[in-house]
């Protein structure tokens, strides 16, 4: 493959004599008196090559290296020469890998130039030789005075692209079983239904086995766990799966995306005279996001399955995975702990009753209308209206007899002075009451109010009489004979002449600092000063020491 050559003379659109990229000469000789006498493979030899391929990117990567070690009569025909071959190259290398490249990116470098010149990867055309010349041309006349890439190595590097030949769509494969398939995520195991194949049609598996838990196909759930024990009956009825869906059974892997539309449009046509409308979720991880999903959005049995390591397995409760008591909305895709709190905008959620489910929002029933006195809310399905009555519902949402909306009493309690206003809801961005017309505004910031706390200080007296022994400097030992402590609050400390005052000895109390505003102890009494507490202890410093802290916290109250 070659896109021009030096047999094929210059680009119409490069100009005769464009040298001063790779020589410090002017040559006035036109390429046309040299075209078809000039051997360029006596001018330059190639020092290395490789090449390198991403299989998963359908890419291809050469690289080489090379020296000019004389200049030609036309040194720009010998540099598209070079450039050319490493293109064809690197396309055939392409084409031996069976990828037809469509994209193609290069970058030359050599210590001549200041920075490397880069081509980004871009459709492959019949000109892509002269935008790469071009280019160098450009980044390289700054060397005209430096001298050339004469006599010094330079590296061009090739990179082609098959975008033809990457996957279109998303792959989500099973086949043959692996232990531990989804061990990695450390998720409960009584979350899963358990595929352990032989064979490679653990997709088939998890999809029939958790269809037959989620409509309760085998009745109780003894009968299930029993089912779960017989792989032979769970081979039968996969087998039938197929052979009633007309998919081949001995294809090494199966891929969700190709294979589930074709297993739910066959159980809803299969089911349709009970009611079912089946819609498939596949999760890859602990995201709340399915990485695919097939049905109709009226469906009203969801079968979710889990895929990891080319391996699926069934699961129980997807809202288990995102923690203890949570629950999953396959409508919204998003998880929640209680129904009060789910968005009001989702479709599966009734907001008469509160309740989430492919069964919401409660329909109508013939011949039923009635008026809560409580929460002001009509109902017309009686079983709507007794389920509001018996859980919390009622209690925190009402009906707006004006514009008919129904407003949750949890917003409105953030701020008690505000009623419902038509028109008005509460907005999550600046954290108040709004019209939906009006734009938000950050809120400014409300000051804390501080909680008085209690503070102790205190002070130590001691005695340094005795010396500390075995000892090459002189130290004394610090005995403590006298702990004077002041209790105080930051609210007493507003007023100066109440936190320097007694409590006890004034006949008052402070329900933060207790009845003691001064409290002492000491080896003896005394009585020229006074004070609200006095703790008298004969015992050695060390108990004084600690019976400091033991007094100060079961008696500063008392």
């Amino acid at each position: 493959m070659s896109y021009n050559n030096e047999e094929n003379g210059p680009s119409p659109n490069k100009r005769p004599d464009s040298t001063s990229g790779i020589s410090f000469h002017t040559y006035s000789m036109t390429y046309k008196a040299v075209r078809g006498t000039t051997h360029f493979k006596n001018y330059y030899r190639q020092i290395d090559y490789e090449t390198q391929f991403n299989k998963k990117f359908k890419m291809m990567g050469t690289t080489g290296k090379f020296i000019i070690e004389k200049l030609p009569g036309n040194p720009e025909e010998l540099l598209r020469k070079i450039i050319q071959d490493c293109m064809d190259q690197t396309v055939d290398e392409s084409k031996n890998q069976s990828i037809n490249p469509d994209r193609l990116g290069a970058l030359i470098s050599s210590q001549l130039l200041d920075n490397d010149i880069w081509i980004p990867i871009r459709k492959l055309e019949k000109d892509t030789i002269d935008n790469i010349l071009t280019r160098f041309q450009l980044v390289s006349q700054s060397k005209i005075e430096k001298g050339s890439l004469h006599g010094h190595p330079f590296t061009i590097k090739i990179q082609t692209l098959g975008i033809s030949s990457l996957p279109t769509n998303q792959s989500i494969r099973g086949r043959a079983p692996q232990n531990n398939a989804t061990d990695d995520f450390k998720l409960k195991d009584e979350l899963f239904i358990r595929i352990a194949n032989q064979n490679n049609l653990c997709l088939f598996y998890a999809l029939e086995i958790t269809k037959k838990y989620v409509i309760k196909e085998l009745g109780h759930r003894r009968n299930f766990n029993r089912y779960m024990q017989y792989n032979h009956r769970q081979m039968k009825d996969v087998f039938e799966l197929l052979k009633a869906a007309k998919i081949p059974n001995d294809l090494p892997e199966y891929d969700a995306v190709e294979y589930v539309p074709v297993v739910v449009d066959f159980w809803n046509n299969q089911y349709k005279d009970t009611g079912y409308k089946f819609k498939v979720f596949v999760f890859g991880g602990v995201n709340e996001k399915p990485i695919f999903k097939y049905g109709n959005e009226n469906f009203n049995v969801p079968i979710s399955i889990f895929h990891k390591n080319n391996h699926f397995d069934g699961l129980r409760n997807v809202g288990g995975m995102f923690g203890f008591k949570h629950k999953y909305c396959f409508s919204c895709e998003k998880k929640f702990r209680k129904s009060k709190e789910h968005d009001f905008r989702c479709k599966a959620l009734c907001i008469f009753c509160g309740r989430i489910g492919s069964e919401r929002p409660c329909l109508a029933t013939g011949n039923y209308l009635k008026e809560c006195d409580d929460c002001g809310k009509k109902y017309l399905n009686e079983d709507c209206f007794n389920h509001h009555k018996k859980s919390s519902n009622c209690r925190q949402t009402r009906i707006c007899e004006k514009c008919g909306v129904i407003w949750s009493m949890k917003n409105y309690k953030r701020e008690e002075q505000k009623k419902h206003v038509c028109g008005q809801k509460w907005c999550q961005i600046c954290r108040q009451f709004h019209s939906v017309d009006r734009g938000c505004f950050i809120r400014p910031l409300e000051p804390k109010k501080s909680i008085p706390y209690r503070l102790v200080t205190f002070d130590f007296e001691a005695t340094q009489n005795e010396k500390i022994r075995n000892t090459i400097e002189e130290r004394r030992l610090h005995k403590v004979n006298f702990i004077a402590a002041t209790v105080t609050c930051t609210k007493c400390m507003e007023d100066g002449k109440i936190w320097r005052s007694p409590l006890k000895q004034n006949g008052k109390s402070c329900i933060i600092c207790g009845n003691n505003r001064s409290i002492t102890f000491s080896h003896r009494p005394y009585t020229q000063t006074r004070v609200d507490k006095q703790v008298v202890t004969q015992t050695r410093s060390e108990n004084l020491f600690n019976g400091f802290f033991l007094n100060l916290t079961l008696n500063i109250l008392l």
